[in-house]
């Protein structure tokens, strides 16, 4: 797979998580070229706010992991904020999701 069509596969999912969040509620901004440990961030006044990963077939490695569990951190003291990872593997229709806790709050 050249990495032109990965990142449409990334940014399909993306935009899938981003419709499912708006029709919940949320306003939903989207960080174009993912240059934070996050490609979403969903806000309500009413059910909080999600940061979000997404990822085409893969969990998030490790030094990934890390930067997003030091974000879980961060948000630790305000159960409304959380931080999750959703996957989507090829040919599946379901998207997995996984919160993202942190035991060591800063």
């Amino acid at each position: 797979m050249t990495l032109k069509n990965a990142s449409a596969k990334g940014r399909r999912l993306e935009h899938k998580i981003r419709d499912q969040k708006a029709a919940e509620g949320y306003l939903v901004l989207r960080a174009a070229g993912s240059l934070g440990p996050v490609d979403l961030i969903c806000l309500s006044p009413n059910l909080g706010v999600l940061a979000i990963q997404a990822k085409a077939n893969r969990w998030p490695g490790r030094a990934e992991m890390k930067e997003l569990e030091a974000l879980a951190a961060l948000w630790s003291p305000r159960p409304e904020w959380s931080v999750w990872v959703y996957r989507q593997r090829d040919y599946a229709r379901s998207i997995d999701k996984r919160e993202i806790r942190s035991d060591k709050p800063l």
